[in-house]
């Protein structure tokens, strides 16, 4: 994955994150104030990701972890 070299904020939709793998290397690349959905359908992973996100996103990301049907 190649990193964004702007500096504008972006958004960005995950599906199917699993367990993160795409996840937390996207995270550290997003410039500020960028935003982040994931929508994961195992409730198991889900919970993963929460954590993951809690961990990696900076102060000014917003990042959300949705559980799809």
């Amino acid at each position: 994955m190649q990193a964004y070299d702007g500096d504008r904020a972006l958004s960005v939709l995950e599906v199917g994150a699993g367990t993160g793998a795409v996840t937390s290397v996207l995270i550290p690349r997003l410039p500020d104030r960028s935003c982040l959905d994931i929508v994961e359908a195992d409730p198991h992973f889900a919970d993963h990701l929460r954590g993951l996100v809690n961990d990696l996103a900076a102060p000014d990301m917003r990042a959300t972890v949705q559980r799809g049907h």
